[in-house]
């Protein structure tokens, strides 16, 4: 059965955490209020002959990732600049009002990012005056969690993790090896 993949990309409004040993992040955010574009998750395919050339996605596996994540100035880039993986924790709020009863609650999500620093540009600046400076990465790792505490996306490159929705695409590949 073929599945949606729910993901959020481009987001602005974030506060980002830079996780120096992997798993805790640090108590002060690098950024808050930066805008983050979040990995895209898509399957290759692959081409069939049935009645024709028909192009399936392969489930099990997925394309290379990347993230950016623009950060306030050089000052917090350089802070995460080191050799191998960077792990960053990325939180973000929203207010949502109910049209009918005027209710207003948060959402929002946070998602967990590992990756490997691929490109960084230089600092820009703002005709305010505002400067910024985003790093790429090459993405190992990436959890995903909704403002219900729902763990949408998990997946783990190197230990062979990819789970969407609950569902383990790679169970049954697993038990076969």
């Amino acid at each position: 059965m073929l599945r949606e993949i729910n993901r959020y990309l481009n987001v602005a409004g974030c506060s980002i955490y830079f996780c120096p040993d992997g798993f805790t992040p640090e108590q002060d955010p690098l950024g808050i209020d930066q805008e983050v574009t979040l990995p895209s998750v898509t399957h290759p395919t692959s081409d069939v002959q049935l009645m024709g050339t028909a192009s399936i996605p392969v489930q099990t596996s997925i394309e290379d990732m990347e993230c950016t994540i623009n950060l306030p100035d050089s000052a917090a880039a350089n802070k995460c600049r080191k050799k191998g993986v960077v792990t960053f924790l990325i939180y973000h709020a929203v207010s949502i009002s109910d049209c009918q009863t005027g209710e207003v609650n948060l959402g929002g999500f946070k998602a967990k990012v590992s990756g490997i620093i691929s490109g960084k540009e230089g600092m820009n600046i703002t005709p305010q005056g505002e400067t910024s400076t985003a790093i790429t990465l090459k993405v190992l790792r990436y959890q995903f969690v909704d403002d219900e505490g729902n763990q949408v996306i998990d997946i783990d490159r190197p230990a062979g993790v990819l789970k969407i929705n609950g569902e383990d695409y790679r169970s049954e590949l697993k038990n076969l090896l």
